[in-house]
């Protein structure tokens, strides 16, 4: 995990930002591998964290997808 982040500001690791997007897991890496949709926080491949905005940005893309 990355030192010195503060979860509760905003910043989630994939796994909670996938349960507050309601985009899976798996669809959140892809994304980011493909440069869809990338974190702003983190966007290496080992850690990555979203913020607040890419958690509205990932709905969207998903809203869009349906």
């Amino acid at each position: 995990m990355v030192a010195n982040v503060d979860f509760s500001r905003g910043i989630y690791p994939a796994d909670r930002a996938s349960a507050l997007s309601g985009v899976p897991k798996s669809t959140l890496h892809y994304w980011a591998r493909e440069r869809i949709v990338v974190p702003s926080a983190a966007p290496g491949p080992r850690t990555r964290l979203w913020t607040w905005g890419d958690l509205l940005m990932l709905r969207l893309v998903d809203w869009l997808r349906d």
